[in-house]
């Protein structure tokens, strides 16, 4: 618990707006301290004074509210014994205030992202490695804790997690949560994309919703894949599908897309601009597999097949 996390939890318990769950962790933490003698507040004595009158005041409540017939002695024993322990953990509490607070070392975070047209290949200090698709970024500390390895992704990635069963790697995008101990697998969780997908090469993966992970988590094995819906906060198991992942090699694949999502596509993957001047509606569904084809061949067949002119200007592609 930090500094942050604590004050915020002193403040509510000072309102009584604590819950069961959240007086059960203070309780913890002030019987930790009074164990081991340290303690961190950037609270004033006359502050702790008043967290150690409301503890004490609280206690005394909760005495006063049970029955007398359903209080024998050992109950009676029991809450003075806790009624101690706050006292003295509120007294170690307010001796530490005096001391310098025990600075926490500083996590150096490294950002690393791809612009449109662009693909970037990381070694993390695991030795895991990561290829970042287009338009994409990474977020991950220089070094990983003791007890577990945790990044951030925006975009979509393919990982290749080094094995390491003491300290699962941990990735999360948007609301999803991925967890692993060393495998490879892709995940896919662009913020345009309605939905966020993760599909696993080999191994064994662990999806959860951050947000309701006790009923929303998938265990995923080699060849399996899973799609989060972002609006319903909800994950539908389904069969890993190749084509998913054939980008890390070059690949760009049209499945019957609109022409905006292909649009999007061409974008990302060659880092240009359209400007759409015509409205263009596809007669078909388009299919299409390029491999590291250039975009002037890639449009040729597009425009054949749904009649619309273009030009490449640099950067600037102009459909009319």
């Amino acid at each position: 618990m930090d500094k942050k996390e604590l004050s915020q939890l002193y403040e509510k318990y000072l309102r009584g707006d604590c819950t069961l769950q959240e007086e059960k962790l203070l309780e913890d933490f002030l019987a930790a301290s009074q164990q081991n003698g340290k303690a961190e507040s950037d609270y004033s004595s006359n502050q702790m004074d008043i967290i150690g009158s409301k503890i004490y005041s609280n206690l005394q409540n909760k005495m006063a509210q049970q029955p007398v017939e359903q209080k024998p002695f050992y109950h009676i024993y029991k809450i003075a014994a806790v009624v101690t322990l706050f006292i003295l953990a509120a007294w170690v509490f307010y001796s530490q205030l005096k001391e310098e607070p025990v600075q926490p070392k500083e996590i150096a975070y490294i950002t690393k992202n791809t612009l449109k047209g662009q693909k970037l290949d990381l070694v993390l200090s695991d030795g895991t490695s990561i290829k970042l698709n287009s338009e994409s970024e990474v977020l991950f500390p220089e070094t990983f804790s003791k007890d577990r390895r945790i990044i951030y992704l925006k975009g979509e990635a393919f990982f290749d997690v080094a094995r390491d069963e003491n300290r699962p790697f941990i990735i999360h995008s948007d609301n999803l949560q991925t967890t692993v101990l060393g495998t490879s697998f892709n995940i896919n969780a662009y913020p345009e994309n309605k939905d966020i997908e993760v599909s696993v090469i080999t191994g064994k993966v662990k999806v959860e919703s951050e947000e309701t992970p006790d009923t929303n988590t998938f265990l995923l094995t080699a060849d399996e894949m899973v799609s989060f819906d972002k609006s319903s906060n909800e994950l539908k198991k389904g069969l890993f599908n190749t084509d998913l992942v054939a980008w890390r090699k070059g690949v760009l694949i049209f499945s019957g897309e609109p022409f905006n999502k292909i649009v999007e596509k061409l974008e990302r993957w060659y880092g240009v601009e359209f400007q759409v001047k015509k409205k263009v509606i596809l007669e078909k569904e388009f299919f299409g597999r390029y491999n590291n084809e250039s975009l002037n061949n890639i449009l040729e067949t597009l425009s054949y097949a749904s009649k619309f002119n273009y030009k490449i200007e640099n950067k600037q592609v102009t459909i009319y």
